[in-house]
């Protein structure tokens, strides 16, 4: 118990005896908090609570107590930081709330935590990446699954244009692509580089999620992309399926 002591005293007195990313523009008995969750330190998190420290600090990049206890993935650290009740949509460093986190650390029991408490799934990173894009991105599957259960925006893109509908065509994910597309205002949406999520499936020659875009009422299949009409790739890539349904969908058969 002698070092656990040694460093409360030092907090108490100091901030300089934190690890910087520690250090709060708080009080010290918050940056020991704040550390607490960090280590996912119980012990270390009632002492700071009992010193007075308060749940709504925040570290020198933003992050609350809620978003650090999720980062170390410590089961016992995340239910006492819920049971003070947190604000569960603070966002912290590069615009990542708890959610975020929680989806990239791959810590599931935090993600259906936050979820049942009715953390906000549509708030963007300081990239304007959404959770279900970010889950996206990470192949999360059924953290996917559940931010599309609790009606997460399949429209918002991020910083770039890129969609969740452009990102399933990239990644030649068919089952996701089908899934998506039912819940995407725009599928004709255009990312920076002008490209569509019918175009991306097609440049990566991911012919099944191009077949189920091209087959869509609302996708644009005659409107050139990059200066081609997507009948040109079909036709130079050789996938006759596609342009089967392309040359139906524009009458010609």
């Amino acid at each position: 118990m002698e070092p656990f002591r040694t460093f409360v005293a030092c907090v108490a007195l100091s901030m300089s005896c934190l690890p910087t990313g520690a250090r709060s523009q708080e009080l010290p008995e918050e940056a020991l908090l704040l550390e607490a969750a960090r280590q996912g330190n119980v012990e270390l998190w009632r002492q700071a609570l009992r010193l007075g420290a308060g749940t709504s600090a925040r570290d020198a990049s933003g992050n609350s107590a809620l978003i650090l206890a999720v980062a170390s993935g410590a089961e016992p650290m995340l239910r006492e930081v819920f049971a003070m009740r947190p604000d569960l949509d603070v966002q912290g460093q590069g615009g990542m709330t708890a959610l975020h986190r929680a989806i990239l650390a791959d810590q599931r029991r935090s993600f259906d935590r936050l979820l049942a408490a009715g953390a906000r799934v549509d708030l963007t990173d300081a990239t304007g990446t959404t959770p279900l894009m970010l889950a996206l991105q990470l192949g999360r599957s059924e953290m996917v699954d559940a931010l599309l259960a609790r009606r997460a925006a399949a429209d918002t893109p991020d910083a770039t244009g890129t969609t969740p509908l452009m990102l399933a065509a990239q990644r030649g994910d068919a089952s996701r692509v089908a899934q998506l597309l039912p819940l995407t205002a725009n599928p004709n949406a255009l990312d920076s580089e002008r490209r569509s999520a019918l175009f991306l499936a097609m440049f990566e020659q991911h012919w099944a999620a191009a077949r189920l875009i091209a087959a869509h009422r609302m996708v644009d299949v005659s409107t050139p992309v990059q200066g081609y009409p997507p009948r040109f790739f079909a036709e130079q890539f050789g996938d006759a399926a596609l342009l089967a349904i392309i040359d139906r969908r524009l009458g010609r058969r």
